[in-house]
């Protein structure tokens, strides 16, 4: 029969060995790859006071905005691409308000023309007068404050969004094709910091 001491021994190693197999899992598991997750330093603020903070590994990050309050009575924060996207594109982002003013703004630009979007609602921003004109448009299904996948290719003078898979609507550069950056940005209330959840973001080049 086995001893005490052996039992012992034997309880010892089996333990042992078990750290040794979840350091080792846990040591491979932190150096997988985060293939959708935003790198932050790919990105940089582009309007002064805008907070662009970490949130763990491959957790992505937090965008807020400044603290003061502009001229139509709303905090706005922006971030844009560090290098200068393909003629072809896709910006592909997954995020989610966490401040309670989602009656305002989540914008998406693609060279200076972008998509904004609020509560229920959608519309493509060109130009101030294009915009009083088009307005905005039904996007029943869309809350800021719950997570979505948002899809924004430019190709040309054609711009299409994606909401969630589900294509939502195409449009037609009503000006020649701009020169510009590809840049995320929110809206908030006055003078308050609004901060939106940034899961996941890429812009990937897009055929001709």
């Amino acid at each position: 029969m086995r001893s005490v001491s052996g039992y012992l021994r034997l309880i010892v190693n089996l333990f042992i060995i078990g750290h040794l197999i979840t350091a080792l899992s846990g040591s491979a598991a932190a150096e997988a790859p985060c293939p959708k997750a935003p790198k932050a330093t790919e990105w940089t603020a582009d309007y002064a006071g805008t907070g662009l903070f970490r949130i763990g590994r491959c957790g992505g990050f937090v965008i807020a905005t400044a603290g003061n309050s502009l001229g139509g009575g709303f905090s706005w924060g922006s971030i844009r691409l560090r290098d200068k996207p393909p003629a072809h594109y896709r910006i592909d982002v997954r995020w989610r308000r966490l401040s309670a003013d989602s009656d305002r703004t989540l914008e998406v630009f693609a060279h200076g023309v972008g998509v904004l979007l609020a509560d229920g609602k959608y519309g493509f921003y060109e130009t101030d007068a294009q915009f009083a004109t088009d307005g905005w448009k039904r996007l029943p299904s869309y809350t800021t404050l719950r997570e979505h996948a948002i899809a924004l290719e430019r190709k040309g003078a054609q711009l299409t969004l994606h909401v969630d898979g589900r294509l939502v609507a195409s449009y037609t550069l009503k000006r020649a094709a701009s020169k510009g950056e590809v840049r995320l940005g929110l809206k908030g209330y006055g003078a308050t910091r609004a901060r939106v959840l940034v899961r996941e973001l890429s812009v990937t080049e897009l055929e001709q």
